[in-house]
């Protein structure tokens, strides 16, 4: 699950593109996250909420966060 506190947010969702209105959402004061990192006792976690859609697999930067996402987990420098 996501700590706001612990956690280093690499992307974050767009407030303007959210329908507040809209059953089912709910605001957070962290907002929306959708790729964070942090430590673990003496792991590392990645997570992203991308990927959802075949296309984003095939995007550059998406692959390039990935690479870089498993680097950082094994203590490689991307």
């Amino acid at each position: 699950d996501f700590d706001d506190r612990n956690s280093h947010v690499l992307l974050r969702l767009d407030p303007n593109s959210v329908e507040l209105g809209k059953a089912g959402v709910h605001q957070r004061s962290y907002g929306w996250p959708l790729a964070w990192t942090r430590s673990y006792g003496e792991g590392r976690v990645f997570y992203t909420a991308l990927g959802h859609e075949a296309s984003v697999w095939r995007d550059a930067r998406f692959q390039r966060l990935l690479v870089n996402a498993i680097l950082w987990s094994i203590g490689r420098s991307p």
